[in-house]
């Protein structure tokens, strides 16, 4: 989460740059591999998991 007036003064310090800061393909197989990962982790431990965890992982990185 993240606080309204450090993203507007964000925002601000972006506005005119004409370079991409972020690469967010790069971000989004980070999070892939690390989600592929936690769930190896999960599926080698044999951890039955209630649903609702997972439910909550995929919710906070926005895969649902």
């Amino acid at each position: 989460m993240v606080n309204v007036s450090t993203l507007f003064y964000v925002l601000e310090n972006l506005e005119g740059k004409n370079e991409e800061l972020i690469n967010l393909e790069e971000i989004y197989e980070l999070e892939q591999k690390y989600l592929s990962g936690l769930f190896g982790m999960i599926d080698k431990a044999r951890l039955t998991v209630r649903s609702e965890v997972i439910k909550n992982i995929l919710q906070s990185t926005g895969t649902e």
